[in-house]
């Protein structure tokens, strides 16, 4: 099967990863497989969202992790069985919050992504075929996440910086302005 892909190689800017493209159609003797993997970046480049941290594919994460929490895990063998009994009784909902660290080495951050699910959301994904016809206000929906950026460096407080981004519930209760190094538990053991 071929894949075609319409676009006007004379338009594309030379910083764009299809100049790359522009000048292997030039050549006559070009193999068909470099130009396969140029329309494969392409693709890659079309996907890849204009700002990072708003990738649709953390919705999709966090859906499948809220999922997790009140779906049992389904075995291959048994998943062939529970198609033919319909849809499962409805799971015990309720509001759940998660969190996602990622990093950017470009920039050496971690980043934290929370996300916020209510229990009327995660229904919806139950049961599409009852769910209420979507209002159009994404904010308003039961999903909202938020992300905060905590710099690596200097090491010494990281601790610090990424309990106050991933919040008590996950790191216990900690001083923000009050930083653990070495010398204060050294100076606990002689004492």
């Amino acid at each position: 099967m071929r894949t075609y892909i319409n676009i006007n190689i004379k338009t594309v800017p030379k910083t764009h990863p299809l100049a790359a493209l522009k000048v292997s159609t030039s050549r006559r003797y070009t193999s068909p497989l470099k130009k396969l993997a140029l329309a494969q970046q392409l693709r890659a480049c079309l996907l890849t969202p204009s700002n990072p941290d708003h990738d649709a594919h953390f919705v999709g994460i966090f859906l499948g992790m809220s999922q997790r929490h009140f779906y049992p895990v389904i075995r291959k063998r048994e998943f062939r069985m529970s198609t033919k009994q319909g849809i499962p009784p409805c799971p015990e909902f309720h509001d759940l919050n998660l969190w996602i660290l990622t990093k950017d080495t470009e920039t050496s951050e971690f980043i934290v992504y929370k996300g916020n699910r209510t229990k009327e959301f995660l229904e919806k994904f139950h049961d599409p075929s009852k769910a209420p016809a979507d209002d159009g206000e994404a904010g308003v929906s039961g999903l909202k996440i938020e992300y905060t950026r905590v710099p690596i460096w200097p090491i010494l407080g990281l601790g610090e910086r990424l309990g106050k981004a991933l919040a008590e519930d996950v790191v216990g209760a900690s001083d923000p302005e009050e930083m653990e190094t070495w010398e204060k538990g050294l100076e606990e053991q002689s004492c």
